[in-house]
């Protein structure tokens, strides 16, 4: 009884590694350095979501030349009113 189960487990990994290998070779299974940067989410789906909105406008703010503690004053600000 052991046997069968270690033999079907063996037979459906082989299997299930040789279909994707197979089709990694026609459409690659993983997604791009890019795509990692940004999330799945937004790189798959195009989906997007409240905080990686944040995130984004923050990463352009400091590109812009505003520094951590001048955007953290803002925040701040922003949380009063």
């Amino acid at each position: 009884m052991d046997g069968a189960i270690v033999a079907c487990g063996m037979v459906s990994f082989g299997a299930a590694f040789a279909l994707l290998k197979g089709t990694d070779r026609i459409r690659v299974w993983r997604v791009s350095a890019e795509g990692e940067q940004q999330g799945l989410n937004i790189a798959e789906h195009s989906a997007s979501a409240d905080l990686q909105d944040l995130f984004v406008a923050m990463d352009a703010e400091l590109l812009n030349g505003w520094d951590a503690a001048e955007m953290r004053e803002r925040e701040l600000l922003w949380e009063w009113q």
